[in-house]
């Protein structure tokens, strides 16, 4: 590994190593040209919502005929999952009624429910199938780094573990019927509720049950409007009220914006309200629900009542990338402190412009965030818009630098560029990683508009400094993206150094799904590269890669020609972590040749190596045991092989690496094995497989196999 690059994937989110995670034979993938260079990138991601349900609005009316209807289409299935499509415009209710109904028949669903907003018609565009069943996989249980990368992987997972269960699943604004076959779970017990602005006709070959939502009638729309003006302004002015209605056009999301602010304004009268909407009914732009109706106008009106600090934030808010974002993001907008911006923020909650989603997060109406951008547009300029989207964008960039540091201290960095006064202080590496995780979405959209900006250094710097993540998290297709994006980004700064490194990260990751091939096209390009601008530590890390992309592809002989000039260099630069795992790496690649002896000198080499660096890389020291005993099994010393295997094993787990055990749980079994001891060696191998099984990686397989053959002996 590299000091700043690693060369191998961690099993567990504690250690690494370099064994591939998991098939992804079915990895889509992509090229892309860049100055006449090929680039081979997996498909991008788009952001996703937290599985639990969404809150809904308290003011929802009954809908009862709907629900009721519901009812009728749930209890009518017994063969297979229910599934029901709840399809109309933008705004009518469907999530609400959803949610509702969802949370009504909650006994229903004993296993829980899954929920994932689908993106059809937000802003960054429909969400990815492999995304959505990612989340859904992670929040059934399945860690994140054993979450299979194909669509084909993940679906059959899936299906597998919702054959047993009662669960619901609410796949939230869907844009196509292609993006909800992959997400049906398959038990009868189980029900699915969709909502689009599609009919989604295509789903009736899944046994689809339509229910096409209509805007509120005026009854349960006066219902809607009073729980906010009280009954005496609505009594009082029923012209009025019954105007209000007519311009709302029965959407919810308009009555409840309008009732919001009548409810924070007890003075203010019915008829002031009409008059406002009715000035503007002529400028119909982008939310217009009908020729002669605009949502836009309620919108107005609620923002013309926000205070004049609340409406800039909320204009400016209208720039970030993605609909939901943190407090800390919303003073960086704002150019001010969090503890200044959270008036601002509770205000907007109030006036129903924004949804609270916790303490600390806030998520846009996507209707809502193009009606701020076009407000910043016109009062606060292009300049304005792009100064207030630049300090949202440093803002995360400063934060995941920060991250990305505390995770990995050592790892060799470029100058940063943009650093704020928001940086937050992680605690420790599991903080740092779970604000990466949590944060993930909007750092890729972070980079998606540093491009479209022109910001390519900050670009590339965000997409560097989501190498942890990706490191002790895995997200292969988010990791494909941002090399790709990175790469771009790159190229456009004109920075060889940041090209070189993203070129050799995207080698790494097609190494870590198997296409050696293609890790080898990105490493040897990223080698031209350090080479041309005489990096000599990048050149020596990259010469280990592909290394470590020979020995995985079958080609030990050249790995080893790679990791010695790799050992002999960084001799010569005089680092002993780097010299420790050169030499792990090179006696690995012997051992794969049957040198054994030669490979115990070269692990011998190793261990001094690593006990001068005291504790600096704890998991790839222990590590370094295992494959010492399996050197002196082969070399038929089958007690220090267990000596070895044992005490490794004992500090293996006080490290926390059920990958690192399950490997050692297979050396004693195969020494057991090697002199009798059968009953042993099947303890043992039942022990590694039980490991390798709950992590779902393929040396499962492996070691089902020693087993087999170990009850045919």
């Amino acid at each position: 590994m590299a000091a700043d690059e690693a060369t191998t994937e961690p099993r567990n989110g504690t250690s690494t190593d370099n064994t591939i995670v998991g098939n992804i034979s079915g990895q889509a993938v992509m090229a892309g040209a860049v100055h006449g260079h090929v680039y081979l990138s997996g498909s991008s991601t788009k952001p996703i919502i937290p599985r639990q349900l969404p809150r809904t609005s308290p003011t929802f009316t009954d809908r009862r005929t709907e629900l009721d209807e519901l009812d009728r289409a749930v209890s009518g299935v017994t063969e297979q999952s229910a599934l029901t499509v709840i399809s109309g415009p933008g705004g009518v209710g469907k999530t609400t009624l959803a949610v509702r109904w969802l949370n009504r028949e909650r006994s229903r669903f004993p296993d829980g429910n899954l929920y994932v907003d689908l993106g059809g018609h937000s802003v960054q565009g429909p969400l990815q199938t492999s995304e959505a069943l990612g989340r859904f996989l992670r929040a059934l249980g399945v860690p994140a780094e054993n979450v299979p990368h194909s669509v084909d992987e993940q679906t059959g997972l899936y299906r597998s573990m919702t054959a047993d269960k009662a669960l619901s699943v609410l796949l939230d604004n869907a844009a196509s019927a292609h993006q909800i076959a992959p997400l049906l779970p398959t038990s009868p017990t189980s029900v699915t509720v969709v909502t689009t602005r599609n009919r989604l006709g295509q789903l009736v070959s899944e046994g689809a049950h339509f229910l096409s939502l209509p805007p509120l009638d005026d009854m349960a729309a006066a219902e809607l409007l009073r729980a906010g003006a009280g009954p005496q302004r609505m009594n009082g002015e029923p012209g009025a009220a019954q105007r209000l209605i007519e311009l709302c056009a029965g959407l919810p999301i308009a009555l409840t914006v309008v009732s919001a602010q009548l409810a924070a304004r007890p003075r203010i009268t019915l008829a002031s309200v009409v008059r406002a909407l009715e000035d503007e009914q002529r400028r119909i732009k982008v939310l217009a629900t009908a020729p002669d109706l605009s949502v836009e106008a309620v919108f107005d009106h609620s923002y013309r009542e926000l205070t004049g600090q609340t409406a800039r934030l909320y204009r400016l808010l209208g720039g970030h990338p993605g609909t939901e974002f943190t407090r800390g993001v919303a003073a960086a907008a704002a150019d001010c402190d969090e503890r200044a911006v959270s008036h601002s923020l509770a205000e907007l909650v109030e006036a129903s412009l924004v949804e609270e989603i916790s303490a600390e997060r806030f998520r846009f109406h996507d209707l809502l965030q193009l009606h701020a951008k076009h407000h910043a547009l016109q009062e606060d300029g292009e300049q304005g818009l792009h100064l207030a989207t630049r300090r949202m964008l440093e803002w995360y960039l400063s934060n995941a630098q920060a991250a990305d540091m505390t995770v990995r201290p050592d790892r060799r960095q470029l100058p940063y560029l943009f650093v704020t006064e928001f940086a937050s202080n992680f605690r420790d590496r599991g903080e740092a990683l779970d604000w990466l995780e949590a944060n993930r979405a909007a750092l890729i959209a972070t980079i998606r508009a540093a491009i479209a900006e022109k910001l390519p250094e900050l670009a590339w710097q965000m997409a560097d400094a989501m190498w942890s993540l990706f490191l002790y998290r895995t997200y292969l297709t988010d990791r494909f993206e941002v090399n790709h994006l990175g790469i771009e980004a790159a190229v456009s700064w004109g920075n060889k150094f940041a090209e070189a490194r993203m070129v050799y990260q995207l080698g790494l990751a097609h190494n870590d799904t198997g296409n050696h091939e293609a890790a080898l096209l990105h490493m040897r390009r990223a080698l031209e590269l350090r080479e041309a601008i005489h990096d000599v530590r990048g050149v020596v890390n990259t010469r280990e890669a592909i290394g470590f992309a020979y020995l995985a592809s079958g080609r030990p002989e050249d790995a080893v020609e790679q990791f010695r000039k790799a050992l002999a260099a960084n001799r010569a630069i005089g680092t002993r972590r780097r010299m420790a795992l050169s030499a792990l790496n090179l006696g690995r690649a012997l051992l794969a040749l049957g040198r054994t002896t030669e490979a115990i000198r070269i692990f011998e080499d190793a261990q001094e190596s690593f006990d001068r660096t005291g504790n600096a890389d704890a998991y790839n020291s222990i590590r370094l045991g295992t494959f010492m005993a399996r050197a002196q099994l082969l070399s038929g010393r089958v007690e220090l092989a267990k000596v070895i295997a044992r005490r490794s094993l004992d500090a293996m787990r006080q490290l926390g690496s059920p990958f690192g055990e399950a490997e050692l749980w297979e050396v004693l079994g195969d020494a057991a094995q090697s002199v009798g001891e059968l009953d042993t060696a099947r303890e043992c191998f039942t022990r590694s497989f039980e490991l390798f099984q709950d992590l779902a990686v393929p040396e499962a397989g492996r070691v089902s196999d020693a087993l087999r053959r170990l009850d045919g002996a």
